[in-house]
């Protein structure tokens, strides 16, 4: 048997219920309400989980499939947005991953810090702005991160 996800609305635990009607086996799913139990005054208003005034517990019944007590499991554990959210999530984490890999694509083991004085002089010598090429340099990384965050974003997006 499957495992079944709290309340998508509360968060208590849920149960399955059966009950058998006209020849027809029925298996339901409900909120149990036990988010609630240390403050018995309260219900849920999102899932109507509430309690009557003689103390008991009234409960919402969220999945009810005649016959088949997986598919009523299967369509209580369905969360479409919960799905998109962490599809979502997992597109941006890998671009995340992407730019922290560029963070250490240069490291000073490899690339040690030149003598920016040394190398003003030499551009300058050569007809080049420092700045010019300080300014390209960035340019170039500034698009690359843009594109990678353009393509997670339209993706994302879909």
């Amino acid at each position: 048997m499957s495992e079944l996800k709290p309340c998508p609305f509360c968060g208590s635990s849920a149960q399955i219920v059966s009950s058998w009607s006209h020849r027809s086996n029925e298996y339901a799913i409900q909120c149990s309400g036990d988010a609630f139990e240390e403050d018995r005054n309260y219900g849920c208003p999102a899932c109507n989980y509430e309690q009557d005034e003689q103390g008991g517990f009234g409960f919402s019944y969220i999945s009810t499939v005649k016959g088949d007590k997986e598919r009523a499991i299967e369509i209580w554990n369905t969360r479409p947005i919960e799905d998109q959210l962490r599809a979502e999530n997992e597109r941006l984490r890998e671009a995340i991953e992407l730019l922290q890999n560029w963070v250490h694509a240069y490291p000073i083991s490899v690339f040690p810090e030149p003598d920016l004085k040394l190398a003003r002089k030499l551009l300058t010598d050569g007809g080049i702005s420092y700045d010019a090429l300080n300014a390209y340099s960035m340019r170039h990384v500034i698009n690359g991160v843009g594109k990678i965050i353009d393509e997670a974003l339209n993706e994302v997006a879909k």
